[in-house]
């Protein structure tokens, strides 16, 4: 078959022909417009990723940079606990804390003797130091410490924060107490200086001689190789305290204000057939330093010989205890320890303890 080639049909094939023509033109203009485009783009993506790499690359360095500081990523240490305290407050925390951090225990109670004297609620107005081991907000938050408050929360904390002056310092408890007391970069100074690291702060000065005292006196309370201190409980089963759950500001019926170690023990007195109460036979126990003196002037036994049914008495801040004194009830004797029940050896609560007899400074007879 032949071509038309009539004037129609040519005209149809000069109009396709002129827009293919005009079709490739514009996309030649469109590609030619567009590669400027396309390489700006291509451009700022790769400076973006180059940025984004720099920022990451620049805060590995910084974190490096502070981990070298602080001594590395901290994780407990096999320095090992070396045993568990007996007889301070807040031993069931302090020989957690002790165990998980690898810090001896009598260091743990040491510190918390010196920044807080065992008061839970302790607060520096002009530091903000809170709690038991005095922790600043800053270090509170670095170390994981929600409740300062909270003694559990604020010994584990704080402990963590000694057992990383320990690592910082190669274990030296001296440039680790001033490091804990000024800040590890004060001590820095005061070695780069030649000195003995010891910054020259009277407070720090001070500090350091002090904790080391408390814990030459606390290395006599603590126990080798154990895990738990006697079978403490808290609330628990044994907890027969008819006041338990009352007002601390309330007074019982012998005379004590309630949920006090002194309310618990004229409580178990009675309850075992002994009358006993605050002011019996004219006297004054009141709190419990004062109640082997009282016990004598009443013509009552008082020895350092335990037995069940006697009061474990303490003095005030024997063996760590506070310095209103405290009292327990024996209710068991095994050797040289004895089983003391008691209130208000953490605040308010009953517990179950076993320790040795001669960290009690006197054991008062009533039968």
């Amino acid at each position: 078959m032949k071509e038309e080639t009539t004037p129609a049909a040519k005209a149809v094939v000069i109009a396709r022909r002129m827009a293919m023509r005009a079709a490739q033109a514009t996309t030649a203009k469109v590609a030619s417009a567009m590669a400027p485009v396309l390489l700006k783009f291509i451009g700022y993506a790769l400076l973006a990723l180059l940025i984004v790499l720099l920022i990451f690359g620049l805060f590995y360095v910084l974190v490096g940079t502070f981990t070298a500081i602080m001594g590395g990523a901290y994780e407990p240490n096999e320095r090992g606990a070396g045993g568990t305290i007996q007889s301070v407050p807040y031993a069931e925390y302090i020989n957690e804390a002790a165990i998980k951090h690898g810090v001896s225990p009598s260091l743990i109670a040491a510190v918390i003797r010196q920044e807080s004297n065992f008061e839970k609620l302790a607060q520096n107005p002009q530091s903000s130091a809170s709690g038991l081991m005095q922790l600043m907000p800053a270090t509170a938050e670095e170390i994981g410490v929600e409740d300062v408050f909270d003694p559990r929360q604020n010994i584990l904390g704080g402990t963590k924060y000694l057992a990383m002056m320990l690592d910082r310092y190669d274990g030296d408890e001296k440039l680790a107490l001033a490091a804990y007391n000024a800040g590890p970069g004060n001590v820095d100074k005061a070695l780069a200086a030649g000195g003995d690291g010891i910054p020259n702060f009277r407070e720090t000065q001070a500090y350091v001689p002090n904790v080391l005292s408390y814990k030459n006196q606390y290395d006599g309370m603590v126990e080798e190789d154990q895990l738990v201190i006697g079978d403490r409980v808290a609330g628990g089963s044994g907890d027969q305290y008819p006041y338990k759950e009352a007002n601390t500001s309330g007074v019982d019926p012998w005379g004590f204000y309630i949920r006090q170690c002194t309310s618990f023990v004229a409580w178990r007195l009675n309850d075992a057939g002994i009358e006993f109460h605050n002011t019996m036979r004219g006297g004054r126990f009141s709190n419990a330093e004062n109640w082997d003196d009282n016990a004598r002037e009443l013509g009552v036994k008082v020895n350092n010989k335990p037995a069940v049914g006697a009061v474990a008495q303490w003095d005030a801040g024997a063996f760590g205890h506070s310095n209103l004194g405290h009292v327990a009830y024996v209710v068991e004797v095994d050797g040289d320890r004895i089983t003391i029940e008691e209130y208000n050896y953490e605040p308010y609560s009953f517990s179950k303890r076993s320790i040795p007899a001669s960290q009690v400074s006197n054991f008062i007879h009533f039968r």
